[in-house]
C-alpha cells in the first residue's frame, strides 16, 4: 500500500482506497488529484492529495451520532435498538459510524 495525505487537512491515509471510503470520494478522482496536482471540491471542503512517506495514520473514532434522532448524543448511551438496527440498513452510512453502532448493539445483547 502507498500512503497518501490530504494537503489541506494534513490527514494521512494508508491507501487511496481507504481515503475513498472515509471521504466518500471516488478512488479515480483521488488518483487524478495526485497525478495532476488538482484540488477536489466536495461541498464546502477542498482536498488536494499527494503521496506520503508517513507510515502512521490517524483514524476517526465517532462517539456521538452525527445526525438524526439522536444527533449529538453518545452512541454508547443509546438504548434504542430498533433505531440502531434501522440505521445499519442504510447503505450510505460510513463504516466509521457502523462499527460503534454494531459494538453498542453487541453490548446490549
Amino acid at each position: 500500500m502507498i500512503a497518501i495525505v490530504d494537503v489541506y487537512s494534513r490527514q494521512n491515509f494508508e491507501s487511496i482506497k481507504l481515503a475513498s471510503e472515509i471521504l466518500n470520494i471516488s478512488a479515480r478522482k483521488i488518483k487524478k488529484s495526485i497525478d495532476e496536482k488538482k484540488t477536489i471540491e466536495k461541498g464546502y471542503k477542498k482536498y488536494l492529495f499527494k503521496y506520503s512517506n508517513c507510515e502512521i495514520t490517524r483514524t476517526f473514532k465517532i462517539k456521538c451520532f452525527p445526525f438524526g434522532k439522536y444527533k449529538g448524543e453518545y452512541i454508547e448511551r443509546c438504548k434504542d435498538k430498533s433505531y440502531m438496527k434501522w440505521l445499519l440498513t442504510k447503505t450510505n452510512i460510513d463504516s466509521h459510524l457502523r462499527i460503534p453502532i454494531k459494538r453498542r448493539l453487541n453490548e446490549m445483547k
